[in-house]
């Protein structure tokens, strides 16, 4: 029991602090990556990390779009924004500090241009999976403004014609961009969706009734929750055998 104790201590601790920091998100673009040669032979990847006024996936009970000035704050701040693939620090593609990645604001939405390292093993990678369409789309993570970064409405679902809540980005901190391989708005949004109801569920920016609201649509089933606990459990074990347990200690 003394290692489960420790283990719920520290559990407890690490979502002590994720609810008083801010929670940052991730989002998608359906826009493809493309590739280019600078006339020096430099590789560049470029594309769309977002796109304005265009309604999200179902992100599990709202549905969610990018106000034309959600980033304008961020990128005159001149904020170091990093360019990485699937959001992954370890593998750095380029960032806005040392001019490798270049980002700007259009009438579409927000635009990326970076060079990519050709000398590391992140940066071959890319490029040989962008040349193969082993990847095509690109990503963006951000951290909202607090209550003046987003707005709420009731607005009409494009695809069901039912009533929905509408989360709209109206000031958002730009983290990073870069190519993933599951972009979440174009197929799977679970991920995302999970990620988007932590960061709601822990702000007080959001209203309680829409926060209720996403609760209920997001529900899961008593089977899908049993699962999750069962994960939960193997995940808690794994840290016990590998973390705390004594040294030779066997189950």
């Amino acid at each position: 029991m003394q290692i489960f104790d420790q283990l719920w201590a520290r559990e407890r601790d690490r979502l002590q602090r994720a609810l008083t920091q801010p929670a940052m998100e991730r989002r998608f673009s359906r826009f493809e990556i493309r590739t280019d040669k600078a006339s020096g032979g430099a590789a560049y990847i470029s594309g769309y990390a977002a796109r304005f006024g265009v309604f999200s996936e179902d992100l599990g009970g709202f549905r969610e779009k990018i106000n034309p000035r959600a980033f304008d704050r961020s990128l005159a701040s001149g904020a170091d924004v990093t360019a990485t693939f699937n959001h992954d620090p370890s593998l750095l593609l380029g960032r806005t500090k040392n001019r490798t990645l270049s980002l700007n604001a259009d009438a579409l939405g927000l635009w990326f241009r970076c060079q990519v390292p050709e000398n590391t093993r992140a940066g071959v990678d890319v490029l040989a999976y962008l040349a193969r369409r082993d990847v095509t789309e690109c990503s963006f993570g951000f951290i909202v403004n607090g209550q003046a970064g987003q707005s709420w409405s009731r607005g009409t679902d494009p695809e069901t014609g039912a009533m929905i809540d509408v989360r709209e980005l109206l000031d958002v901190d730009l983290v990073d961009v870069g190519p993933v391989v599951h972009p979440a708005y174009s197929g799977d949004v679970t991920g995302v969706a999970i990620e988007a109801a932590r960061a709601l569920m822990s702000s007080n920016a959001v209203p309680a009734e829409i926060r209720n609201r996403i609760v209920t649509a997001s529900a899961v089933s008593t089977e899908d929750q049993d699962r999750r606990r069962l994960a939960h459990c193997a995940l808690l074990l794994h840290e016990c055998e590998s973390d705390l347990a004594p040294q030779g200690w066997n189950r």
